[in-house]
């Protein structure tokens, strides 16, 4: 039951049908009550399906499909703390599932058909592009990252701890105030924090703000 849940939660990630993650230290849990998870689920069955009715005369489903599994099982014990770098392998079994099944229709349809075929894929690679470029924006440097990182996880303090140091780095002060003030409202007694709270309180010249949160 874990492999089948494990593996439908990775088939939406690679289908864009569950939220991404761009790190893997903070837990990303789906509700298996979830539409998204369920649709993946019924896509992982229907794909089970395939597999039975067609391995007699061909294995090219079974192939994409074992490469796809067999690729992502060393990650699965880091569930749920899955970042989406580990499915860049396993993604290959799915693309070339997707490329045997453009291969079948294009094959067997009509001139008019095998158009729009071909126009619906160049649309797709189109928006993939465009998600692969918002992506990459995303893990330009340390503090996109880490913003990114935090607004999908507000809760989980070491984020903000990590914006906070790329703000202290980049000299930007008072932001990185409010990335510190922010991680304390989540647990007041961070030690790290409370001490960069004061380095940069000092750096901002503000000297008895800074003894205040070095005494604390």
């Amino acid at each position: 039951m874990f492999l089948f849940w494990a593996v439908s939660l990775a088939l939406g990630k690679a289908l864009l049908l569950v939220p991404p993650s761009i790190i893997n230290f903070a837990p990303h849990r789906v509700p298996l009550s979830h539409p998204t998870l369920l649709l993946s689920a019924g896509l992982v069955l229907v794909l089970t399906a395939l597999i039975w009715i067609s391995h007699r005369y061909t294995q090219v489903i079974l192939f994409g499909s074992l490469f796809f599994v067999l690729t992502l099982a060393p990650t699965m014990k880091f569930l749920p703390f899955w970042a989406d770098r580990f499915l860049y392998i396993p993604s290959i079994g799915l693309c070339y599932l997707g490329g045997i099944a453009f291969q079948f229709l294009y094959s067997r349809w009509e001139r008019l058909i095998r158009r729009i075929l071909a126009v619906a894929l160049i649309g797709l690679l189109a928006i993939l592009e465009m998600l692969t470029w918002q992506e990459a924006e995303v893990w330009q440097d340390s503090e996109s990252l880490w913003l990114q990182a935090a607004k999908d996880h507000p809760t989980f303090p070491k984020l903000h701890h990590n914006l906070g140091l790329a703000y202290l780095g980049k000299e930007k002060l008072d932001d990185a105030i409010g990335s510190y003030q922010s991680l304390l409202q989540l647990d007041p007694q961070h030690v790290p924090a409370i001490n960069n709270l004061g380095t940069v309180y000092a750096r901002k010249g503000e000297f008895d703000s800074a003894m205040s949160w070095h005494n604390q």
